[in-house]
């Protein structure tokens, strides 16, 4: 497995926390520093393996923290991914709390233009290549949304292809599902998306 890399805005001896958010599919874990302000480095999906798992095997040195002892931004960002998972979270997670500086700027255009996407709306891949700049580039864009390293807090599950297949997810497919249809996205009996009745994302 591929190894994780510290952001390289956090000191080579700032201590990477952990802390976990339930959801139907198992735990998700959420990597972050508390210094030199509250920052989210990555969102580990259950799948395959637990998300604690995966999270250890990137962060060794890490250190689980839970419960009352979590400063607000990761209580917010905690309640913000058990919301989704209910269907009713409606605003957008705050961009500013996630370390996108590491990612390549391309990396950071798509993420920031599929962070647009609204509760029940759905972008095809090559409708976001072309909002990011790139309109001949949907599958480098899709690239781009599969290594998301904050899926969930940027929600890549509302991207899906040009025929309203919904393609491949860090969580699985039963997870993209599951998390478009609590956002009342509506689907074909063959499992695509309804693109005649689903209301797409415009962006800015």
């Amino acid at each position: 497995m591929k190894s994780c890399r510290i952001s390289p805005t956090a000191s080579e001896t700032t201590q990477i926390l952990l802390t976990t958010a339930p959801c139907p599919f198992g735990d998700s874990v959420l990597a972050w520093v508390e210094e030199p302000r509250t920052t989210i480095l990555k969102v580990f999906l259950p799948g395959e393996r637990e998300a604690k798992q995966l999270a250890w095997a990137c962060y060794p040195d890490s250190l689980l923290v839970e419960g009352n002892s979590l400063p607000l931004p990761l209580m917010q960002a905690r309640a913000f991914i058990i919301a989704l998972f209910e269907g009713t979270q409606t605003e957008p997670f705050p961009l500013s709390m996630l370390d996108l500086e590491r990612l390549s700027p391309f990396q950071q255009t798509v993420l920031r233009t599929e962070a647009q996407v609204r509760r029940g709306e759905i972008c095809t891949y090559q409708q976001l290549a072309q909002a990011a700049g790139h309109p001949k580039g949907s599958r480098i864009a899709g690239q781009a949304l599969a290594r998301n390293p904050f899926p969930l807090l940027i929600p890549c599950h509302r991207a899906i292809g040009s025929d309203g297949s919904l393609t491949g997810y860090q969580g699985g497919l039963a997870m993209k599902r599951y998390l478009l249809e609590r956002e009342q996205v509506p689907f074909l009996d063959d499992g695509r998306v309804d693109l005649a009745r689903v209301k797409r994302a415009v962006f800015t």
